[in-house]
């Protein structure tokens, strides 16, 4: 704990100030939630305060925060959810972030590799962690390729910045669009990069679009087991490879999350201990989003060069743009074929 505490202390001072910007008008009325504030603290913070932030007696509590933090806000967050509401969430989800995750794919390595010219760790690190869920799958296709430490960063710090605009665009087009609650939840889960930023962009919107998002997103966290078998399958296949691919592993967290909403409903949980719970929840997700933000500094960014940081942009305008019409389109076919024939 003592080696912890340094940055823990950090993280939960840049939270603390976040929840109290969070209450004011001027920024509740441009959704801006602790969560989003949080990260644009610590990413602040990042840039303008080095070494003292990055210095060794910090990394460990940072680290702490933007792993273990992280993973068990999502996997608490399923206290706010229920195997009725995944249930209810209807095949349309399951078929856009199929579309979503294998185009996404797909359409980075062709940019990538074909055009850009760029090697093939870095290209296929930073779709998966555009196209599947963030930092997670970004770390789970390193294992597999073996790629170089400072590709794997250069993508996390990807996913870190395009995620983080996404926090800021999603509640804008949420207002300027006029969208449904369970429409929009299923397009902000089924295209933006990370986990706690789906749950940081439905804490701001909130309702059904909240609730949709999250569970679309775990579905498509589901999907990264089957994209590691067929890229370990392709690496074994290559002559240029001489790596041996790990056994395969879904994020704990996901299925934690998963457990938790499915046996929640059957606990009968005192109210005040579900809402000390879901208080527990929003702060570790806001002390994770500091740390994040903390990490996200433009060294690290430039790392992999600038055709990296074009491939995420890339990727992100065809997530946003792409990503949202075949969500109207796919949506609006499901309508059509469930309406009943007359």
């Amino acid at each position: 704990m003592r080696r912890l505490m340094p940055g823990l202390v950090i993280v939960a001072l840049i939270s603390a100030l976040a929840f109290l910007l969070a209450r004011i008008p001027a920024l509740v009325a441009l959704g801006l939630s602790a969560l989003t504030i949080a990260i644009l603290i610590g990413a602040l913070l990042g840039n303008l305060g080095q070494p003292v932030l990055a210095s060794p007696v910090a990394h460990p509590g940072l680290q702490f925060a933007q792993k273990w933090l992280l993973r068990a806000g999502v996997a608490l967050y399923g206290l706010n959810l229920s195997l009725v509401q995944i249930l209810q969430v209807g095949p349309a989800a399951i078929v856009a972030d199929l579309f979503v995750v294998s185009s996404t794919v797909l359409v980075g390595w062709w940019v990538g590799h074909r055009w850009l010219k760029m090697d093939r760790d870095t290209v296929l690190l930073s779709s998966a962690g555009c196209g599947i869920c963030g930092a997670a799958a970004v770390v789970a296709t390193e294992s597999v390729l073996g790629a170089a430490p400072h590709k794997t960063s250069a993508a996390v710090g990807q996913v870190v910045l395009f995620g983080s605009i996404a926090m800021l665009l999603y509640p804008l087009l949420f207002g300027v669009l006029g969208a449904a609650g369970v429409p929009f939840g299923i397009y902000v889960g089924s295209t933006v990069h990370e986990v706690a930023q789906v749950v940081a962009i439905g804490k701001t919107i909130g309702g059904a679009t909240a609730e949709t998002a999250v569970i679309v997103k775990m579905i498509r966290v589901m999907m990264l087991a089957p994209f590691l078998i067929v890229l370990s399958y392709s690496v074994s296949r290559s002559p240029a490879v001489a790596t041996t691919a790990p056994a395969l592993r879904l994020p704990g967290f996901a299925i934690a999350f998963i457990v938790i909403a499915v046996v929640n409903p059957y606990l009968g949980l005192p109210m005040w201990l579900m809402t000390t719970l879901r208080t527990l929840d929003l702060g570790m997700l806001a002390a994770a989003m500091a740390a994040l933000g903390l990490d996200t500094t433009i060294p690290k960014l430039r790392l992999a060069g600038r055709d990296s940081l074009v491939l995420g942009a890339m990727l992100f305008g065809y997530l946003v743009i792409v990503g949202g019409l075949a969500n109207w389109c796919i949506q609006r076919m499901f309508t059509i074929t469930a309406s009943p024939v007359r």
